[in-house]
């Protein structure tokens, strides 16, 4: 039995998301202080996160559960980061699947199971990625025989007949939920007699929502049955592309060997990478941060002082605007569309960039429509910056450390891709660009150390084809003499 005191009228609380939580979580504290091992899925508790495990079991008795087979799979769910709170686990083999709400055990775990995006899922459970022989990864698998999408969606799709919808769908559905509930609730109260005081109301409410955008305990609180079911999917497809990928492996001994030993070895390796981070140096930032908002409030400024290329009626040109930008360079650049819906002026009369026009400005002053240009890219260059590199890398740990992710299946030519932000893309072709990248510093005791191949595409391909010239050049090395390996190449084929 649980009184509800202070704010929690349940007929008001259940419409606010914020006291909802708050709710909810209270009960869910009480009732496992009190000793309690499950929760009721009670009309009231039904679409809250803290439901608890409804039907737990001991992992260690497989005969109760799904995955009693060979292909036993796990997926979780989290509020959305890398290393982000876990909100619920789903378990299953070929045949079925079920979603539990709640923390996964730490233990128990049967001798063998499949993930999609182990580095993700094992932890999570957690279960020692280092300790190879315990699990198996489909989206390595599906890497290791070049199928052009990684994601269970696309290969639920391709291999088994098994469609399931987007993640991002599913949130968008449950943030409209959410946001609708807000918009309920100010029609329910008095009308405000102040227009600002309304929105402001409404931004109050709609801001953990929004927050939470891509965090899955909002689809369960909001959608319960719709995220049940997208989450049971998970370990149900990732078990049957499983026998799928397992069996051409088994058809494909090369691509087997490399599967288990290079690409699934170096899962464990890239997840030490991402959870260590590096440091960065805040102080560095704090200057940065200050010139390039500077520059992008001088450049819209410097905007009023040209005239647009499509007129006059463009007299305040927001340069961070995709539609105003396409109405106002229409027939006078190429422009691109990105996917992101986002726009880059690519190249300018006479074929120019920004980096070649931004040079030739610096160099003498140009007046008219060049300059307008260059006051546009400028000022979306300082905000690219600012958001991708300096507002990214102040996203850092208790320790000072920022953690980035490195995918592993997106390159065809099996290197490493960066996200979030790309650590391997950081700029450094211009001083801002060499200013940021000395904000990655090393701890204090600590060293920063820099190691890179010598020529480690053509040392693989001396050895595979086994070309002498090649072979001989690099074992030269050996012996102290220095050989220019592209100049030797040029001359053996008299360019």
């Amino acid at each position: 039995n649980v009184e509800c005191v202070e704010l929690y009228h349940p007929a008001y609380v259940l419409r606010l998301p914020r006291l909802r939580e708050r709710f909810y979580r209270d009960i869910y504290d009480v009732a496992r202080t009190a000793g309690a091992t499950t929760m009721p899925l009670s009309a009231l508790a039904r679409n809250s996160r803290y439901a608890g495990a409804v039907e737990p079991y001991w992992l260690n008795n497989r005969q109760s559960y799904p995955g009693a087979n060979p292909w036993y799979s796990i997926d979780v769910e989290t509020t959305g980061e890398e290393f982000g709170r876990t909100v619920g686990w789903s378990v299953g083999d070929t045949q079925s699947a079920k979603f539990y709400v709640g923390m996964a055990p730490q233990a128990g775990w049967p001798a063998h199971m499949f993930v999609h995006n182990g580095k993700f899922d094992l932890p999570k459970i957690g279960m020692d990625p280092w300790d190879l022989k315990l699990w198996d990864d489909t989206m390595l698998q599906a890497y290791v025989l070049r199928y052009p999408e990684m994601s269970l969606e696309a290969l639920g799709d391709r291999l088994v007949g098994l469609r399931k919808r987007k993640y991002s769908d599913l949130m968008k559905e449950a943030v409209a939920v959410a946001s609708n509930q807000v918009e309920d609730l100010i029609r329910s109260l008095a009308p405000f007699e102040d227009r600002k005081a309304l929105n402001a109301f409404r931004r109050e409410q709609l801001a953990p929502i929004k927050a939470r955008a891509k965090d899955f305990s909002l689809a369960l609180e909001m959608i319960p049955d719709e995220a049940s079911k997208y989450a049971a999917m998970d370990p149900l497809i990732t078990a049957r592309i499983a026998k799928v990928l397992t069996e051409e492996l088994e058809a494909e001994p090369k691509l087997k060997w490399v599967y288990e030993n290079m690409e699934k070895p170096a899962m464990p390796v890239i997840y030490e990478l991402e959870k260590n981070g590096v440091y960065i140096d805040q102080a560095a930032l704090d200057p940065i941060q200050e010139e390039l908002e500077q520059i992008e409030t001088e450049s819209v400024e410097g905007l009023r002082q040209y005239q647009t290329p499509a007129g006059p009626q463009f007299p305040e040109l927001n340069p961070f605007s995709p539609q105003q930008l396409l109405s106002a360079f229409s027939g006078h650049f190429f422009i691109v569309l990105r996917s992101t819906d986002k726009t880059e002026l690519l190249t300018l009369v006479g074929a120019e960039t920004f980096d070649v026009l931004d040079e030739r400005v610096q160099r003498e002053q140009q007046s008219g429509l060049s300059m307008f240009v260059w006051n546009v890219l400028r000022a979306r260059n300082a905000r690219k910056f600012k958001s991708t590199y300096v507002a990214r890398m102040r996203q850092v740990d208790s320790n000072g450390r920022l953690h980035g992710s490195f995918n592993q299946t997106v390159v065809a030519t099996q290197r490493l891709s960066g996200s979030d932000p790309n650590l391997q893309n950081i700029p450094n072709r211009t001083e801002l660009g060499r200013r940021i990248r000395r904000a990655f510093a090393a701890p204090e005791g600590k060293v920063l150390l820099k190691l890179d191949f010598s020529q480690l595409e053509l040392r693989c391909i001396a050895h595979l084809v086994q070309e002498p010239t090649l072979i001989a050049a690099y074992r030269s090395e050996a012996t102290g003499t220095k050989i220019d390996i592209h100049d030797m190449m040029r001359a053996e084929l008299e360019l």
